[in-house]
């Protein structure tokens, strides 16, 4: 174990430093937080049996996803979290997944090209730019790694923002996502990735339209009224989340395994 310091210059500098300073030609990249099953690390590398393989990502495994908690938030993470796992283990089946999980996943040092400065999401951008090259990313169910939820709707929102943000980022710096002769994955990046970017603006349009044709429609003012009550019970669960408080949350950090 080799240990590199470095002035703080964001996660991007970090990580190409670590490759930088590696020796093999598989990379595997970790978070400091979650833990790592027996034997997971093997599992994660064996598909780079497979030389039409370059990135490879392991499963991270949440606390939340076992059954009911008690908070509201970490239940909607769970259910959310299995079917993304889900749709990464088919997306594997047709070709290649869609970035990677940030807490396990392994790249050939032939996929790796370096990251711009203030990259925000590393496990999207890199994995993308290695299916663009003409690797397959895949999914790796039996590498596991183990994390909790997050504790309350506050700290979700913020790790939602920031998803979202990289993902706005992660377009702007490789815009042939968008070309389908460019993109083998491009159905797939369009209803996955960029379909869920749409969803607020798509909303937005339901609600205005609902309300433009509720005059003379029974069906639309049935739509506005079903969606008056989604998003006040989701306002009202909200609001009665943030008036319990908010648990203390440890420190959070990064670090390569190179």
């Amino acid at each position: 174990m080799r240990l590199i310091e470095r002035p703080a210059e964001g996660k991007a500098a970090a990580l190409n430093a670590g490759v930088s300073a590696a020796r093999h030609e598989v990379l595997v990249f970790a978070d400091a937080r979650q833990r790592f099953a027996r034997g997971a690390l093997k599992a994660l590398v064996a598909s780079f049996a497979d030389p039409a393989v370059g990135v490879v990502s392991g499963e991270l495994v949440l606390d939340c996803e076992a059954g009911p908690t008690e908070s509201a938030a970490a239940d909607g993470v769970g259910a959310y979290w299995r079917y993304e796992k889900w749709i990464r283990a088919r997306e594997t089946a047709v070709g290649s997944m869609l970035g990677a999980t940030g807490a396990i996943y392994a790249m050939r040092r032939t996929a790796w090209r370096p990251l711009p400065p203030g990259t925000i999401l590393d496990d999207v951008l890199a994995p993308m730019r290695a299916v663009l090259a003409g690797w397959r990313a895949v999914f790796e169910p039996a590498a596991r790694a183990f994390d909790v939820a997050a504790p309350d709707t506050r700290a979700e929102q913020r790790r939602k923002t920031r998803t979202l943000a990289g993902n706005w980022q992660v377009l702007a710096l490789e815009p042939r996502l968008l070309v389908p002769l460019a993109n083998p994955v491009w159905i797939q990046y369009v209803s996955h990735k960029l379909g869920r970017l749409l969803v607020p603006f798509a909303m937005i349009a339901i609600v205005v339209s609902s309300a433009a044709l509720a005059s003379g429609s029974l069906v639309a003012q049935l739509a506005v009224l079903a969606q008056v009550v989604f998003y006040g019970l989701a306002a009202w669960g909200a609001r009665l989340e943030r008036a319990q408080g908010t648990p203390p949350v440890g420190t959070r950090g990064t670090v390569v395994n190179a």
